[in-house]
């Protein structure tokens, strides 16, 4: 493979080594979350980082463009997990996720790729509880059988009713 780009299996060991590298697209970006207020200003309250994405553009060798075809697509449907270095960074956890190519009668003993990868952001979720006594309405605080709670009536008459008495006084 030429110097700019490396595929590197889990072990991290160069893999597809016969294949030319003519270029590869590398996406890193984020995503911020925006949200309107009442006087339409808009507000930046976060920001999250989205996986990154790259495109590696190749041809394979003509002595072997079948087998490593054969070869890319069992990575692809075995769902490999990747490690790709480019020039400028190395990108770990990095998944097949396209693999379209081109058949051309100017390459009649060969074909070019397109290799997308994603790659897999892995985060430890965390959950917590609270008290009844942190819920402000203690009615709130019991989910079990919710779906059969009656949304029409309730102590205080309609929902609607006291909506209306809300906004109207």
């Amino acid at each position: 493979m030429a110097e700019v780009v490396a595929i590197l299996d889990s072990d991290g060991v160069e893999i597809l080594d016969t294949i030319t590298n003519i270029g590869v697209s590398v996406s890193i970006s984020k995503t911020f979350a925006q949200h309107s207020l009442e006087n339409s200003e808009v507000v930046v309250d976060d920001q999250y980082d989205n996986p990154d994405q790259l495109t590696l553009r190749v041809i394979l060798n003509p002595s072997d463009y079948t087998s490593v075809y054969k070869q890319i697509k069992e990575y692809y449907e075995a769902i490999t997990n990747f490690t790709i270095q480019t020039k400028v960074d190395v990108f770990t956890d990095m998944y097949l996720m396209g693999m379209p190519h081109e058949e051309d009668p100017s390459m009649f003993n060969t074909i070019a790729m397109n290799l997308s990868f994603t790659q897999q952001i892995i985060v430890e979720s965390t959950t917590t509880s609270i008290s009844v006594a942190d819920v402000s309405n203690a009615g709130d605080s019991d989910t079990t059988d919710s779906g059969s709670k009656s949304t029409t009536e309730d102590d205080d008459g309609t929902v609607a009713s006291r909506a209306f008495s809300r906004v109207f006084g």
